[in-house]
């Protein structure tokens, strides 16, 4: 039996009823105006004030468009494993975040078998990919922290609050590395890695099926951040002119060899060796102004994936094209 309403009884229940009609069983105006004995420019304004009152959302989901000519190019000229390639000139920054974010899980739940390790850096990106992850109830996979704690504005970018996310995403057992980054004192430094829950998490670096980070540029070195400047020598201060980023904890020098600064003996982190022996070295990154640092960890194997985007691929490529 059909139900006669009026504008009177033009309610939020009502509004949720018609637009659940509409919209999730496909149901034309016309048939829902039947059902409820009304003409259908009332189900259509209905339908139009339920989305003006937030009880109706629409979200677009603008495609994903990867450029496999670069995805190629990439893979033959650096030898990786795995290059994604994804076109976001059309979106936002926000909205380019985001889909780097969903491309970065997607590919992580494709790799990361039942009781795999992942090893996990720090950053916006690598967050992003941590937020977009699916519950996986029946995947339990183990999260360890690369580095010691990094002070972030956003403690939300933070390794741990990383590795933690992405172990509940996994239903799994997180690994936490509860020290700061660099400890200057050499002493001091070695009897911390001594310690049973420290020694413990760097035990789990060294059977990691996966690692996941981000690349620093040379914007973000630790010359530039007033906290970090108690630990650099004075030697270190003149090593800066030659060195282009960070990757790991690490600081690289414009070789893309480990620079010979005092600050890289002074780091808590899982060594280099039991992250190069992972086999897949998942690096997320974008932007021209990380190019230079991107291609010596693709020369220097520190890397053998990569997800990026067309203009950070086009840069890296003619780049590497100009010095030969």
């Amino acid at each position: 039996m059909n139900t006669k309403i009026t504008f009177e009884e033009d309610s939020a229940t009502l509004m949720s009823e018609i637009a659940d009609l509409y919209y999730n069983q496909g149901m034309t105006q016309q048939e829902i105006a039947r059902q409820y004995d009304c003409n259908r420019f009332k189900i259509a304004k209905m339908i139009q004030n339920a989305r003006e009152e937030g009880i109706v959302e629409i979200t677009i989901h603008k495609p994903n468009k990867r450029h496999s000519a670069l995805e190629h190019a990439l893979t033959e000229t650096f030898q990786l494993s795995k290059a994604i390639v994804l076109d976001t000139r059309d979106l936002s920054r926000a909205e380019a975040l985001t889909e780097i974010g969903k491309t970065g899980a997607n590919y992580l739940e494709k790799i990361l078998t039942p009781n795999a390790t992942i090893g996990v850096t720090w950053g916006k990106t690598i967050r992003s990919v941590a937020t977009a992850l699916d519950p996986k109830t029946q995947n339990p996979v183990n999260v360890v922290q690369l580095c010691g704690c990094f002070r972030h504005i956003n403690s939300s970018d933070g390794s741990r609050n990383i590795t933690h996310t992405i172990a509940m995403k996994f239903n799994g057992e997180y690994f936490y590395m509860n020290i700061p980054v660099y400890i200057n004192d050499e002493q001091a430094r070695n009897a911390m890695l001594r310690e049973p829950l420290i020694e413990h998490t760097l035990n789990a670096t060294r059977k990691m099926d996966v690692v996941l980070t981000g690349i620093g540029s040379r914007s973000s070195l630790p010359f530039n951040n007033p906290v970090l400047k108690p630990y650099l020598a004075k030697e270190d201060w003149n090593e800066e002119k030659n060195c282009i980023g960070s990757i790991y904890g690490y600081v690289l020098d414009k070789d893309g060899r480990i620079a010979n600064i005092s600050l890289n003996r002074k780091i808590v982190a899982a060594s280099l060796q039991d992250v190069l022996t992972t086999p897949h070295k998942l690096a997320i990154a974008t932007g021209r102004h990380k190019v230079d640092m991107m291609i010596a960890c693709m020369k220097n194997r520190y890397i053998n994936e990569l997800i990026t985007d067309r203009a950070t691929a086009e840069q890296i490529l003619s780049n590497v094209n100009s010095e030969q």
